[in-house]
């Protein structure tokens, strides 16, 4: 047989019968298909394969990369998010104590704009030497915030950074060269720390990130403090200290992707994708699968991976609980626990797999034993990744949706989610 005889068999092969009849793979092939509708009501920031930060307009979609390996990470879905901060890249409309900032030409983490630099001030007392900017917030209950800041070293190698209201504050100093969190404190009656991360980034940069709650503020003030052996009290030299390329300050117990602001607070749009073109799907046994890695957790409501549904009813569904990681799977109005709970970067694949005539169903996550769940008749007419019909928001890292129009038996269904 010839060379083209032999292409064209294979060309004209049947799709295999028991393979999925939605297969979206965000990491081999990053697109949108056409049959699906993509929409977010504003540019958005992402790392593109040079891990340079870049920007995708509205509507757009982003397929986002590690800023540190340039490794494809997913289809990057989020919740709408606020940058409280104003002059978010300008530090130089901050204030400051014993530190002079300006600007040589650095690139910031985007490339197109310049970083800044905080040197310390030379002689005097033994003093710190920060950049802070006060925000306006209107707090009388508990309520998570998360500060950060993308930093690079200088002749200092070290950085506390820290959010404050009044005397109570709470904060983390890290290592510019390996990132790592070398204190976490909290002080006074208001603040609560929760967390604290880095995440690196390309050219020696870091981004610096703090959680904490706070039960009553008026003010927040973010702050960064050059620090020296341990220390952000010091003797400075007139002549050290670090790079900074945008700072971020979120009403929310995670960070999400960098929100630019100017003179006033700006908010990102949620990011949504859905479809109602359901050729895929068959009435009858059905096996739908979601694999994503979790940005951060909402406690505020539930937050769902993926949702079959009819548009106003829940239907075929896989989400995280109110106030906590834990993950769970829907049909109709009956949960079944996976008794799982996962964190910030955690990655999770989960399927269900249900008969036909909705009598049986099971689930399973990242490998585990599946676990019998209790169907109840519902109604398929559309289909969301990342949320529920633009409600119950995710923020994750899609990487794969499958379904086959087929029910997979316990021990197919614990493989199918085996993480690899």
């Amino acid at each position: 047989m010839s060379r083209l005889a032999n292409r064209l068999r294979w060309a004209t092969q049947p799709p295999d019968p028991d393979g999925p009849t939605l297969d979206l793979n965000f990491l081999a092939n990053p697109a949108i298909r056409g049959d699906w509708t993509f929409t977010r009501a504003s540019a958005a920031r992402y790392f593109g394969a040079n891990r340079w930060q870049g920007t995708a307009a509205s509507n757009v979609a982003r397929f986002d990369h590690d800023p540190y390996t340039g490794e494809l990470q997913g289809l990057l879905l989020e919740e709408s998010h606020t940058n409280l901060l104003p002059n978010s890249d300008a530090p130089e409309f901050w204030k400051s104590t014993n530190v002079q900032v300006g600007a040589d030409g650095t690139a910031a983490p985007d490339e197109a704009n310049f970083a800044r630099f905080f040197v310390e001030a030379a002689g005097g007392d033994v003093t710190s030497h920060s950049v802070y900017k006060d925000v306006a917030v209107s707090v009388s209950t508990s309520t998570n915030f998360t500060w950060s800041t993308r930093l690079r070293r200088r002749e200092r190698t070290e950085a506390y950074v820290e959010m404050r209201s009044g005397d109570s504050y709470c904060g983390a100093s890290f290592d510019l060269v390996s990132g790592t969190v070398l204190t976490q404190s909290a002080g006074g009656p208001d603040w609560t720390f929760v967390n604290a991360r880095s995440i690196p980034l390309r050219d020696g940069w870091m981004e610096l990130r703090v959680t904490g709650r706070v039960t009553i503020a008026n003010t927040i003030s973010g702050a960064v403090l050059l620090q020296k052996n341990g220390s952000v009290d010091y003797v400075g030299d007139g002549v050290s200290g670090l790079y900074h390329g945008g700072s971020q300050l979120e009403q929310a117990g995670f960070a999400t992707s960098y929100i630019p602001t100017t003179s006033a607070a700006a908010t990102r749009a949620l990011d949504r994708l859905t479809t109602s073109n359901l050729a895929f799907f068959k009435p009858g046994d059905g096996t739908l699968l979601i694999d994503a890695v979790i940005i951060g957790i909402p406690t505020a409501t539930s937050a769902v991976l993926i949702s079959l549904d009819d548009g106003s009813n829940i239907g075929v569904s896989i989400y995280k609980a109110v106030n906590t990681g834990a993950m769970w799977s829907y049909i109709g109005s009956n949960a079944t626990s996976l008794g799982v709970t996962v964190a910030e970067g955690d990655r999770v694949r989960v399927a269900i797999a249900w008969s036909g005539d909705w009598s049986t169903a099971s689930t399973s996550i990242n490998g585990r034993a599946s676990i019998t769940m209790r169907p109840m008749q519902v109604t398929i007419t559309q289909m969301s990744i990342g949320s529920r019909r633009g409600a119950f928001i995710s923020s994750i890292w899609a990487r794969e949706a499958k379904y086959w129009p087929r029910r997979f038996d316990d021990a197919a269904l614990s493989d199918l989610t085996r993480l690899t």
